[in-house]
């Protein structure tokens, strides 16, 4: 099967790590295209030149959130009438993390044996840099229990598809299309203006269409998450991420169930995790208003 593996950037020098960990790895991917939200001229060009050389390498400005970048590339790769190049599988990592050498051999294999649609794989803690990142990730490693147990909970960041499920589904929401790169998060690690967590999104659609998703823990990679380094920045992670997933579920008409289970795995990992128990009931209650904001356009 030919597999194209997309890393969604955004100015982030991370990035050298994570195309220097894609060509050791032990199934080379067929082809990588850098999608880029639109990051200032000289980083494209220290990323072309840094690229050049490997045909497999292609850099494409998609302009927009992470989440515009993805929708991009899906059309770019699946839906449009000219596909960019013809691919079976399409992986995603992001500029963050750093794969380990057999991640995209166990990330895919379940596909290529016919056994999953899509498969999620798992992050590593690397070195850490901050309290507040350490505890993040002490959160973070725990709730990926919730994707063993239940594949609506895969990141997209880690995880590989069948384009036939993007074929049927047609890609993700686009209830939140934007213009432009949003800095802000860029910079801040913080989400300016709501939309639906597309990742949650089109894992919930794609279960409730048949298709079959996995976990593979096997599938690893490091997560550098350096950029969450304060106490503020890692409240609005979990925040942005509640608020985003809420109005996933509400729009799948999935809603509390799932919601509340990713308090309830297991033993609390790190006592910030009774302040977050606080903050979810109002995050929900902004998911609804945001949705129904986005439902009204």
């Amino acid at each position: 099967m030919e597999t194209t593996v997309i890393i969604t950037s955004f100015k982030d020098r991370r990035i050298f790590k994570t195309i220097d960990s894609l060509k050791k790895q032990t199934r080379p991917p067929d082809h990588v295209l850098i999608a880029d939200g639109g990051s200032p001229s000289d980083f494209e060009r220290d990323v072309r030149d840094y690229i050049r050389g490997d045909p497999r390498f292609s850099y494409n400005i998609m302009r927009g959130r992470c989440s515009d970048t993805r929708r991009k590339a899906i059309y770019a790769l699946v839906l449009a009438p000219y596909q960019y190049h013809r691919t079976d599988i399409m992986v995603w990592i992001d500029a963050d993390m750093t794969a380990f050498d057999d991640w995209l051999e166990e990330l895919v294999r379940p596909i290529e044996n016919d056994e999953a649609d899509f498969t999620g794989g798992v992050w590593k803690r690397g070195e850490e840099k901050s309290k507040a990142e350490k505890i993040l990730n002490q959160i973070m490693v725990k709730n990926q229990l919730l994707a063993m147990e239940d594949p609506a909970y895969i990141g997209m960041g880690n995880s590989a598809w069948s384009a036939e499920i993007l074929k049927k589904l047609g890609g993700l929401d686009a209830s939140s299309e934007s213009d432009m790169a949003d800095e802000g998060l860029g910079r801040e690690g913080i989400v300016s203006g709501y939309y639906v967590s597309e990742d949650f999104d089109l894992n919930i659609r794609a279960i409730d269409a048949g298709f079959k998703g996995t976990f593979v823990p096997e599938a690893a990679v490091y997560h550098d998450q350096s950029h969450v380094n304060t106490f503020r920045k890692l409240t609005m992670y979990f925040y942005n991420n509640y608020v985003r997933a809420g109005m996933a579920y509400f729009k799948n008409k999935s809603t509390m169930g799932k919601f509340v289970k990713g308090s309830s795995i297991g033993d609390i990992a790190h006592p910030f995790e009774l302040f977050l128990l606080l903050i979810k009931p109002i995050a929900f209650v902004s998911a609804w208003k945001e949705y129904n904001k986005i439902k009204g356009k």
